[in-house]
């Protein structure tokens, strides 16, 4: 993203350069990105803010490798409510978080699999007559087309309120699951392979607790692209008195997952000994 900074004067090579920041438009946060200090030396301070209501959730998503550093620098603050719970993202297995749903979809299982470990939930079918009852289990037969000629199908075999019912699996179109509860473990656990095909994210959790509407802001350090500026100096000799101004001009780049919309971005020359955040008052000492 190229930046273009404001007119400094001569003598302003060491002062940071603070510009606004302007992307394409990105999807609505709870807690959009709001500021952005980025140093020479490789490191950047990131501000969330926004607003909740009540108790909420929010939950971020980072690279894996920024994970560490960012717990350690991560500050929190919720001033109308109580204390905040941060929580990361589980290192366990797919496959183990997999295995503590009611439906396991670790090995892939096809519809007759899957089906089969369904046994004694009801469920409802589409078919050439719709079906609705207890699966009692999915069973292989071999099924005659022709002359000296058989093919392997499943057959699905329902306890309904008319009795045992078996149909061909390739002939239903739809299965819907009778347990609302049964429903959201599936659906959770198709979340979980959803996020596992990215591993080089990991999830953080923010956990407000509070009552009412209120302003809350998180700020955390994290590892960002050296940046690098150029310099022009505008001399003006048309007047009595000869004016200079010089331009400073950078090129930083965008490594978050979200464009970069109404955000404050400074840039700093210089090794940070450390960062002040406007959102937290200087610590005062007395005597």
């Amino acid at each position: 993203m190229a930046v273009r900074a404001t007119p400094l004067l001569g003598s302003c090579f060491g002062a940071a350069l603070a510009l606004a920041a302007v992307a394409a438009p990105a999807a609505d946060a709870p807690l959009p990105l709001e500021r952005v200090v980025l140093f020479t030396s490789g490191v950047g301070y990131y501000q969330h803010g926004g607003t909740i209501v009540d108790e909420a959730t929010v939950e971020m998503q980072f690279a894996a490798a920024d994970v560490n550093d960012l717990l350690k620098s991560m500050v929190v603050l919720d001033p109308g409510g109580g204390p905040p719970t941060v929580s990361y993202a589980s290192r366990d297995p797919v496959t183990k978080t997999l295995g503590t749903f009611a439906v396991n979809l670790t090995d892939n299982p096809s519809l007759g699999e899957l089906l089969g470990r369904l046994r004694g939930q009801r469920v409802e079918l589409d078919a050439a007559t719709p079906v609705a009852g207890t699966v009692v289990g999915v069973e292989q037969r071999r099924v005659e087309i022709g002359e000296d000629q058989a093919v392997e199908k499943q057959f699905l075999t329902v306890l309904t309120a008319d009795g045992l019912r078996t149909l061909p699996l390739d002939a239903v179109s739809r299965v819907k699951l009778a347990d609302p509860r049964l429903q959201a473990e599936l659906e959770k656990a198709l979340a979980v392979l959803a996020l596992a095909a990215d591993n080089e994210k990991k999830g953080v959790a923010i956990a407000f607790s509070g009552a009412g509407e209120r302003p809350v802001t998180v700020g955390y350090v994290r590892e960002s692209p050296i940046w690098k500026t150029s310099y022009r100096l505008l001399l003006d000799a048309d007047t009595a008195v000869t004016k200079a101004a010089l331009q400073g001009w950078a090129i930083v780049e965008n490594t978050t997952d979200a464009d970069w919309k109404n955000v404050r971005l400074s840039l700093v020359s210089g090794r940070p000994i450390r960062i002040a955040r406007s959102m937290a008052p200087p610590h005062r000492s007395s005597g």
